[in-house]
């Protein structure tokens, strides 16, 4: 192939096996499950912060919803969210989720995955983009991923454009140029998302989040 966009997610799969490598701006991890929805449950997404994290559900098709939890790996471990036990006793000792959330199915398992921030650690190898989270892929509560993505994948196609039809390289350093600017604007936004959350100034979890917020101030 003459040019390759990466746009396998989170794996950058072909990236990664070219030598590309990512840096995690922390490490957040969701822990998620499908449950019934409660009766009468709003539909819409909701959001709750915690102090050990913060929490988000939505409705799904068939009266049910996804519910996650979102936290570090150490505090995940301390209250055993990989667990079904763990999880739902998380869940309720939380005020919006567990009204929201009906009885887990016996038997069910958290899904567990990675939702912090990173980015590449450098430009992409030779003769690629990546574009989506192969690129950059950003902490939920931002709201920024889709937006993003589906954004980088236009601008990486007019990239690749560019260079097979006129052999214009400009456009791959416009690219990332604006995958740069995008970050910085990204990383000032979620601390200042953090920041304002001001109930457990002695929890780890938040600690954590105001040293984001004091690295972009500075």
């Amino acid at each position: 192939a003459r040019f390759v966009i990466d746009a396998t997610g989170r794996r950058a799969a072909l990236a990664r096996r070219l030598g590309a490598r990512h840096l995690a701006a922390d490490r957040l991890t969701a822990h998620a499950l499908h449950l019934p929805s409660a009766p009468g449950a709003t539909p819409e997404l909701v959001v709750e912060a915690v102090r050990d994290g913060w929490w988000y559900t939505a409705a799904l098709p068939g009266g049910r919803r996804v519910v996650v939890c979102l936290t570090d790996p150490d505090i995940a471990s301390a209250l055993g969210l990989r667990t079904l036990e763990g999880w739902t006793r998380a869940l309720a000792e939380t005020r919006h989720m567990a009204a929201l959330a009906g009885r887990p199915d016996a038997g069910l398992v958290p899904r567990v995955g990675p939702a912090g921030g990173r980015r590449l650690a450098g430009p992409a190898p030779p003769g690629m983009l990546c574009a989506g989270d192969a690129a950059a892929s950003f902490d939920p509560v931002s709201a920024a991923g889709v937006p993003r993505a589906l954004r980088s994948g236009l601008f990486a196609a007019y990239a690749a454009a560019d260079l097979l039809l006129r052999g214009d390289v400009s456009g791959v350093a416009r690219f990332q140029a604006v995958l740069g600017s995008e970050r910085a604007g990204y990383e000032r936004g979620l601390a200042a998302h953090y920041g304002l959350e001001r109930r457990w100034p002695q929890s780890p979890f938040w600690r954590r989040r105001q040293v984001l917020k004091d690295a972009a101030a500075a």
